[in-house]
């Protein structure tokens, strides 16, 4: 009887200890380079929301009320910037309100963008469904034209360059009492460029 040396399954690569240790230690390098990716993300997210918090802080400090929405800061000028009805024209009040609120807004730290977005009452104009629209961004675009060209609010082509122009139109006048909502909002934008 002759007994056969040559096994039949000494052939076939199974994988060596050495194979299974290297591909362990790089499943592992991947797991924690991934946690230590999400840890700073989140990090990185706290870190911006206190600082939105600390700067939302210091412009109630300094009278000029503000929400902080996401990554954005809203200074609603409800009841410091008013329009009449069906009206866009910027009164003398306004002004000197948004001089301060610019000059308060010059020795912060720089947004992404600054959006100046008007708001219409929820009345109906006849013959002209677009009525609201254009009302409301008329609205953003006396106060963006005014901080546009403004002399004296304490800030440069830095921040004029990165005004923003929007009109809500009446989508959220429901929302307010009695469906008057003839306001402007600015909207100091933090978020990441894209």
């Amino acid at each position: 009887m002759e007994i056969d040396d040559h096994f039949p399954d000494e052939n076939v690569a199974w994988p060596s200890y050495v194979d299974f240790l290297s591909t362990f230690v790089f499943i592992l390098i991947l797991f924690i380079g991934c946690l230590v990716f999400f840890i700073s993300d989140v990090q990185d997210r706290a870190n911006r929301q206190k600082r939105l918090d600390e700067i939302s802080k210091t412009l109630k400090d300094q009278g000029i009320a503000n929400v902080v929405d996401g990554e954005r800061i809203v200074l609603s000028l409800r009841g410091k910037v008013q329009f009449e009805k069906k009206e866009s024209i910027l009164d003398e009040k306004g002004r000197d309100y948004l001089r301060l609120a610019g000059q308060r807004i010059a020795k912060l730290p720089r947004a992404e963008r600054i959006v100046v977005q008007g708001f219409a009452d929820a009345d109906k104009c006849p013959n002209d469904e677009f009525c609201n629209w254009q009302y409301s961004a008329s609205r953003a675009l006396e106060v963006l034209k005014f901080m546009y060209k403004c002399q004296n609010c304490g800030y440069g082509q830095d921040i004029k360059q990165k005004l923003v122009l929007a009109g809500d139109g009446d989508i959220s006048a429901a929302k307010v009492a009695l469906g008057s909502d003839r306001r402007v909002d600015v909207i100091l934008d933090y978020s990441s460029p894209r």
